[in-house]
């Protein structure tokens, strides 16, 4: 894949505010991008972390949350989750371990939210998570963001962090992204409120946590149109 530039992009009319948004932060989720059999992350996944990094001083204490297990579509298990392979890449680099959160159940972006907003509610026991800074790759971030905001609703106030690509790897995945979007807002469409029932929404239907025969359809229409997109 084409090397990734390290500046961070605004995303259009969600970021006007950023500057102002981000000293009113709670805890920032930084969604995994890809890890390969031995374990090791993929280039998107430390252009995401080091999107982080380089923006850090301006929320030196705020939580950290990283989500991710590994993609559905993995061919070989992983040596380790991408969360935790994410968190080693950190600490490696000075961020203090004890402000990181590890989310390792999710194997796509609609169950890193769902397995996010787990956490963030148990947190929230103990204190709000109310306001979110999410970071993702620029041409993940639309799709991403419409979910983490369908699932964690109105009272859950989120703040875009995009990391910028260049045009010819945000052209690989944008057809890609266009189907994904699609697939999310039908699987979406009935949502239901309690973290419990959204785990259930998963296990009933979703292509990766279902065995259902409408969960085995849409898999394999993924694995059709994944080949198509060679992505």
């Amino acid at each position: 894949m084409t090397s990734l530039f390290s500046k961070i992009k605004k995303v259009p009319c969600e970021t006007r505010n950023k500057n102002e948004n981000m000293k009113k932060i709670d805890v920032i989720i930084i969604l995994g991008g890809g890890i390969d059999r031995q374990g090791r992350i993929s280039q998107v996944t430390k252009e995401r972390l080091n999107g982080f990094r380089r923006n850090k001083k301006k929320f030196p204490d705020i939580p950290v949350l990283l989500s991710g297990r590994w993609s559905g579509l993995v061919k070989e298990v992983p040596k380790t989750t991408e969360a935790q392979a994410m968190n080693d890449y950190l600490a490696k680099r000075g961020v203090n371990p004890r402000r990181i959160y590890l989310e390792t159940k999710s194997f796509d972006t609609i169950s890193n939210a769902v397995f996010s907003k787990q956490i963030i509610m148990e947190k929230e026991k103990r204190g709000s998570w109310k306001r979110i800074l999410l970071v993702t790759s620029d041409w993940h971030m639309r799709r991403a963001l419409w979910i983490f905001r369908r699932i964690l609703g109105k009272n859950y106030q989120i703040t875009p962090l995009s990391v910028a690509t260049n045009k010819s790897v945000r052209e690989q995945w944008r057809e890609y992204e266009k189907y994904f979007f699609t697939v999310a807002k039908r699987f979406l469409r009935e949502l239901p409120v309690k973290s419990e029932e959204l785990v259930a929404l998963l296990r009933e239907g979703h292509p990766f946590y279902s065995r259902s025969q409408k969960a085995k359809k849409l898999l394999e229409d993924i694995i059709i149109h994944k080949k198509e997109m060679s992505v």
